[in-house]
C-alpha cells in the first residue's frame, strides 16, 4: 500500500502538469507540479518513515530526478 501512496504522489506531477498547462505558462505549470508532487511525497513519508529519511533522501532524489533533470529540456541550447 505504501508503494501506491507513493506512485500516486509522483504520478500527481503527470496528471496536474497536463491539465495545468492548457491554463498558464509551462514554465509556472511545471513549478507548481513539482511542488505538489514533492509535497504530497515528503508529508507522506514523513509520517511512514521519519523525517530526516523523507526530506533528504527521497526529497532530494525526487527533485533530481522529477524535478531538475525534465526542466534541463527547457534550458536554451548552447551549443550553437
Amino acid at each position: 500500500m505504501n508503494y501506491f501512496f507513493l506512485a500516486a504522489a509522483f504520478f500527481a506531477f503527470h496528471l496536474l502538469m497536463a491539465y495545468l498547462v492548457d491554463h498558464i505558462s509551462i514554465h509556472w505549470a511545471f513549478m507548481i507540479c513539482s511542488a505538489v508532487s514533492v509535497f504530497l511525497v515528503v508529508t507522506y513519508l514523513r509520517l511512514v518513515a521519519g523525517l530526516r529519511f523523507c526530506g533528504i533522501d527521497r526529497g532530494g532524489a525526487q527533485l533530481v530526478y522529477l524535478v531538475l533533470s525534465p526542466y534541463a529540456f527547457f534550458s536554451a541550447d548552447t551549443r550553437g
